[in-house]
Formats: C-alpha cells, structure tokens, sequence
C-alpha cells in the first residue's frame, strides 16, 4: 500500500488506482471505545475554515482538525475526528469554503487514536460513501 501512496504522490497513480491499493481490512467498521466518549462529549467550538495554500484547506474545531488536498481528481481528507459531530463540523467548514463533501475519493488516517479516525462511518454513511 505504501509503494501505491508513493506512485500516487509522484503523479504515477490515479486516485482511484491508489484507493484500489488499499487493503480492506483497513476500513472495516469503527467502535468508538468507551474511554473517548466523555472526550467527544465535551462542548467543542467551531474555528473558521481557510485556505492554507494552493489546494489544501483546514477545517474544525478547537480540540480536532482535518487537512482537505483538491487533487483534481477528487478530494483527500486528512483525518476525520472523533466522531459524527465533529466530522460534521469539518464537512460544514469543507461546504463553507466552496469544496464538495461528497468529492471525498480517500480519507488518510494520520496514526491510530480516536480523534482521527472516528468520523469514518459517519463520512461512509452520510457524506461520501464512495469513498
């Protein structure tokens, strides 16, 4: 999978030749462990969206945030918080800023702990579930 990552980054791959690369068993449902519950629950509050450069943005709150690329091809979000709220504050920022939530091809999970991976279901669910 890295090797595809790589060829993607290069120019090399397609999004859709990268997606294709991916081992199932890396998306398969999400349980939020019980611990992040009262960390997901606290009263969370919303950052304005912006333009970092080019065709990378940044949305979410004060506690969780994602990086959103353009590649021409789609949209690749960088993390996707706790859980439905939050990721549903970040698509919110995404809409605010002109871009399309359901042009989401990818979502890269940054490492393993719940404020980045938490919102895969809802994104699946709700947003893009072509992703």
């Amino acid at each position: 999978m890295t090797e595809a990552i790589d060829r993607f980054f290069k120019g090399a791959l397609s999004l859709e030749e990268a997606a294709a690369a991916v081992d199932p068993v890396s998306v398969m449902p999400y349980a939020e462990p019980e611990i992040f519950k009262p960390l997901r629950d606290k009263p969370y509050t919303r950052i304005a969206p912006v333009k970092v450069f080019d065709n990378v943005w940044w949305t979410g709150t004060d506690l969780v945030g994602s990086f959103v690329i353009d590649t021409g091809d789609g949209l690749v979000m960088i993390d996707c918080g706790w859980g439905e709220f939050d990721c549903s504050v970040m698509v919110r920022g995404m809409k605010d800023m002109g871009l399309d939530p359901s042009a989401i091809r990818a979502v890269i999970v940054s490492h393993e702990h719940g404020d980045h991976y938490g919102g895969v279901n809802y994104l699946l669910k709700e947003v893009c579930p072509d992703a």
